[in-house]
């Protein structure tokens, strides 16, 4: 790479940086930062201090939460001390990796003006400013999810046993982070093994998923190990499934949510034994659930469907974000009205091109994610992961504008 291009790439880097930097510090200097949400700073300072995973002193082992993006943070924790900054660096260094990694991904594959729009939309995008300063795990989930894709488009261009080996475990290490990429790791998996032809077929297979296996299974291993349990993914997976009966997504985060929870028995019961017993909290809530879609599978059809709108909506609902919603309300409406189309307009001209692996594993994540989190829970913040794709193909639509411009001149 040029001089020209490493200095420009800096740059791009450099503003994005000071960007998120400089919005954390006007958070954190109002008062209006956290960084114990979903139990995740709890999580990394016990982590980091006593080499236990729990949340509250006292507490059995924590199963309520994955691990690696709490490993990550305690990581953090550990070299700098706890605190503000040290979040705000693991959040930034993965925010900007992952800029990076979309710049190489849209050169390398959609060409070298895409892969410089898709840097420059990824450094302002503003839902990666917001999330690279409050500590939820989306912003490092989004890293590796995109890492994944370019794992198996460099396995696809040279199939070699080490690259196999490795998918599955950065798929299996994934999943440590949000299980909700599992779906995915499967099905791109299936796809990327399809498509490197007939040859070898089951030993490929056998090398892909035994790493992503035994990588993921370290979690609910521990799980069995403490409880004598099987816990596949989290308690927690339970509890989006039954609170989606109960309460209506229009009314999460409000107080009608509040007070839906407080008068409802099975919750009550759930959050008794989270703490000390959370796998019989995950079994209990789990059947519960199960009753519950069994006596209304018509609501919750149309509760998977309105999980699937919440999760695409152009802007969220109002809340007390620590902003003015008119503001987030606006902005958002501006990135995301363009984003959605475009990329999946740039997705269109891809595939027209015969751009057919790289469509396939985006159309993989897209769905997969979308598909899970209407099954059970969503919120904008969960599309974040997908944003990668969105970005890239509407990086490669707008390269594509000084080609269509000079086809209508001729």
């Amino acid at each position: 790479m040029s001089n020209r291009r490493i200095l420009l790439l800096a740059a791009l880097l450099g503003v994005a940086l000071a960007a998120r930097v400089g919005y954390g510090l006007r958070v954190h200097s109002s008062g209006a930062w956290t960084d114990n949400i979903d139990d995740y700073g709890a999580l990394a300072r016990n982590l980091a201090a006593e080499g236990r995973y729990v949340a509250v002193a006292g507490d059995g082992p924590c199963i309520t939460r994955e691990p690696g993006f709490a490993m990550l943070l305690a990581a953090a924790d550990f070299a700098v001390g706890p605190g503000f900054g040290a979040t705000l660096a693991v959040l930034c260094l993965f925010n900007l990796a992952l800029i990076v990694l979309l710049w190489k991904m849209g050169s390398e594959y959609l060409g070298e003006k895409a892969g410089w729009f898709a840097a420059g939309l990824a450094a302002v995008y503003p839902y990666y400013v917001y999330y690279s300063v409050h500590p939820y795990r989306e912003v490092v989930y989004a890293f590796f999810t995109t890492l994944c894709v370019w794992a198996w488009l460099r396995w696809l261009k040279n199939p070699t046993p080490a690259g196999l080996a490795g998918a599955g475990a950065l798929n299996g290490w994934t999943c440590l982070i949000s299980f909700t990429h599992f779906p995915t790791a499967v099905l791109s998996g299936a796809f990327a093994l399809w498509a490197a032809g007939r040859e070898r077929r089951y030993s490929r297979a056998a090398l892909y998923f035994l790493p992503l296996i035994l990588v993921y299974g370290l979690w609910p291993l521990r799980t069995w190990l403490h409880y004598r349990a099987f816990v596949i993914s989290t308690p927690y997976a339970a509890l989006n499934v039954y609170t989606s009966m109960v309460i209506a997504p229009e009314l999460k985060g409000t107080q009608a949510e509040a007070d839906i929870t407080s008068r409802d028995a099975a919750l009550a019961r759930f959050e008794a034994l989270r703490h000390q017993a959370p796998h019989e909290a995950y079994e209990f809530l789990l059947a519960e659930a199960r009753a519950r879609v069994a006596a209304q599978p018509g609501l919750y059809v149309r509760r998977v469907f309105q999980n699937m709108v919440k999760l695409w909506r152009l802007y969220p609902y109002p809340r007390d974000y620590g902003h003015s919603y008119g503001s987030i309300k606006w902005v958002s409406l501006a990135s995301e009205g363009l984003l959605l189309p475009l990329g999946l307009l740039g997705l269109w001209l891809w595939v027209r091109r015969g751009g057919r692996d790289f469509a396939a594993l985006a159309a993989i994540h897209i769905f997969s994610l979308t598909a899970v989190h209407s099954l059970a829970f969503a919120v904008m913040r969960h599309r974040l992961p997908l944003m990668s794709w969105l970005l890239l193909f509407s990086a490669y639509a707008l390269a594509r504008v000084p080609e269509a411009w000079s086809r209508t001149q001729d």
